[in-house]
């Protein structure tokens, strides 16, 4: 998999929210979980129709480097999936948390 960087620059601070990024040229595995920054944070991701969806902690005003990682998340398993037409339930170590 080829290094891709993005960069995102939240107007508002985010924590723990659910992030798409529409992932155009870059190539996208299933084993993909995870994002990083450059300070180490990782970021539990997971593959979607179009990009993937990341759980992000930043501060407003911020940019963030992210790269796609492999790498596990400590905090335990997140899974989004889609529920209805406009709605996104997330998952979090096999218990539903929420949904957008």
């Amino acid at each position: 998999m080829d290094e891709f960087i993005y960069k995102i620059k939240p107007h508002r601070e985010l924590c723990g929210e659910p992030v798409f990024l529409k992932m155009e040229n870059a190539e996208i595995t299933d084993s993909v979980c995870a994002f990083e920054t450059e300070d180490g944070r990782i970021f539990p991701a997971q593959k979607c129709e179009g990009g993937v969806i990341l759980i992000v902690e930043a501060s407003a005003d911020k940019e963030l480097s992210l790269k796609i990682s492999e790498k596990a998340v400590n905090s335990g398993m997140v899974m989004i999936k889609k529920s209805g037409e406009n709605k996104l339930d997330t998952i979090i170590n096999g218990e539903y948390f929420t949904s957008y």
